[in-house]
């Protein structure tokens, strides 16, 4: 039985004959552990060095800015490198078995309309004054948020890409609810921006600013809805194999730092109005905290070891479906799979 030499889970020395289904080794364990603690290590660095280039807050005084800018940059890099182990896992096997299409696109759509809020809130003079009007000066968005709305569009598109070329289940799709429900979200905020054109300007019932909040409003519905299918394909299939532990990991930092950020500005400025004016930053902090947690206990927890029913339904699974090439991933040593759900072709 062959050991998969491209897997980033494989030991630095080879496991012994008869041993490919056991728990991880020391090796195995230690050299995760590295690569855990050289990222955490490099984002830490990196956001230092943001911080210290980067424009700071110009409505917080010294040294609060540092400190938020910090710990913005911190966020930025924690959530965006949460998409790129599930990137890796993907590209490694060149399939997508275990990954939900729901979630994906709603990834997609959700993030399309956060770059849409934070662009115009950090970016328009028209939408600007009109928070000013509504909420005051302090406008929530900082530059931190629309580099992170950006960067993760564009590897949610990727993520997408990706089923589009490589093998999956006959059952990986996009389900009908989820279609007709970004479908009436999209036909929404047309019809809205079609009336903002239309309507007569000093006469207008609407204005841009509650367009980029109907965007915030999707992007935060996507946000309660999205993790949703993964969890329960998880639980269909009493396993997590496939879906990367580091992405929740990085996720959860990601969603703490978010959250925090937020919290110092409106305490040092002794003004919550921030937290009203940006709901869905403070929304998503606290709802990736929320799903992640319970990726965390899928994984190390409820479905560390595959039940005997449900192992059978993998290789079944597997055999139908060809999800993975032959000698490629996790496919290559289908007993190390079905003998534990977070087996090699996991990052964790």
């Amino acid at each position: 039985m062959q050991q998969d030499q491209n897997s980033l889970d494989a030991p630095l020395l080879p496991i012994a004959k008869g041993q490919e289904g056991g728990p991880p080794g020391f090796l195995q364990l230690h050299r995760k552990a590295v690569l855990r603690t050289v990222v955490l290590f490099g984002i830490l660095c990196g956001a230092a060095v943001l911080a210290a280039l980067l424009p700071v807050s110009k409505y917080l005084p010294c040294p609060y800015c540092t400190i938020s800018s910090y710990i913005g940059w911190t966020y930025f890099l924690m959530w965006s490198a949460s998409f790129y182990p599930q990137l890796i896992i993907n590209w490694r096997r060149k399939s997508v078995a275990g990954v939900s299409f729901d979630f994906l696109a709603f990834n997609v759509a959700g993030f399309a309309c956060y770059s849409v809020f934070n662009l115009a809130l950090k970016f328009s003079p028209v939408v600007q004054k009109e928070y000013h009007q509504r909420f005051g000066p302090v406008a929530p968005v900082e530059l931190n948020d629309v580099f992170f709305g950006l960067h993760a569009l564009v590897l949610s598109l990727l993520l997408a890409g990706q089923c589009l070329f490589y093998k999956r289940a006959p059952q990986q799709r996009l389900s009908s609810p989820t279609v007709l429900a970004l479908g009436l979200a999209a036909a929404a905020a047309g019809g809205f921006a079609a009336i903002l054109f239309l309507q007569a300007e000093g006469d207008a019932p609407f204005t841009w600013l509650d367009l980029c909040y109907m965007c915030s409003f999707v992007k935060m519905g996507v946000t309660l809805v999205k993790y949703i299918p993964q969890v329960h394909l998880n639980n269909a299939r009493q396993s997590t194999e496939g879906w990367s532990i580091d992405n929740v990991l990085l996720d959860l930092g990601g969603g703490l730092l978010s959250t925090a950020q937020l919290l110092v500005t409106c305490q040092v400025l002794h003004d919550y109005s921030p937290v009203l004016g940006n709901p869905i930053k403070f929304g998503l902090g606290l709802t990736s905290v929320g799903f992640d947690i319970v990726f965390i206990l899928q994984h190390y927890v409820w479905y560390r070891h595959l039940s005997p029913t449900a192992a059978a339904a993998v290789v079944q699974q597997r055999g139908e479906a060809a999800v993975v090439p032959a000698g490629v991933g996790a496919a290559a040593d289908a007993p190390a799979v079905v003998g534990r759900s977070n087996g090699p072709v996991q990052l964790s």
